[in-house]
């Protein structure tokens, strides 16, 4: 995970974390996903370069499946105004773009209504999910309280948590690697 915007702090293993679970819950068969956070300069940089759209977007998709991975490009700057607008929280914001993308690689689309209801739904369904293993209530995507013991469903999620928990006090460098199932995250520093 690669943090390019400076104005708001990002608790990347929290992210990362929601990356995982999400990934896992659609059934991804990826090896690895690049999130890449950015402010709305950037995106519209981004989307004039590969989309020829001017303008910033809330996230980008790039699916690479012959390497069995995907980027995400997430402006920062969208999810805190969306947050606004829609009277949710910009972590919960940013989740939903981290599933919106990741679903994007799992052959989801949204460009016509009956396949926006069908991906909608499956937003819904893992965000529900997400809800009930972090607190998403807060702004920045701050470190996640542990969740209690019935709301985590597999092994690999209690796995991953004591992961997070253990990494929780480790002061980043500039540029670390955490790496966890499904997820490979180069951190910046905050």
């Amino acid at each position: 995970m690669r943090n390019l915007q400076r104005s708001t702090r990002i608790d990347r293993e929290l992210l990362s974390r929601v990356a995982t679970l999400a990934l896992e819950w659609v059934g991804s068969r990826r090896d690895t996903i690049g999130v890449i956070l950015v402010n709305d300069r950037q995106m519209a940089e981004f989307n004039e370069k590969f989309h020829a759209t001017t303008g910033a977007t809330d996230i980008l998709t790039f699916d690479y499946p012959e390497l069995a991975s995907g980027d995400l490009i997430i402006s920062v700057e969208r999810a805190s105004a969306q947050a606004k607008r829609y009277h949710t929280t910009g972590a919960r914001e940013l989740a939903l773009y981290v599933v919106h993308g990741i679903l994007h690689l799992h052959g989801y689309d949204d460009r016509h209504p009956r396949q926006r209801r069908r991906m909608r739904a499956a937003e819904r369904r893992v965000l529900g999910r997400l809800g009930n293993a972090f607190d998403l209530g807060n702004w920045c995507v701050c470190r996640a309280t542990a969740p209690v013991a019935d709301s985590l469903t597999t092994a690999s999620e209690a796995l991953a948590l004591q992961f997070i928990l253990k990494i929780q006090a480790f002061r980043r460098t500039r540029y670390d690697t955490l790496t966890l199932p499904g997820v490979t995250a180069t951190m910046g520093a905050a």
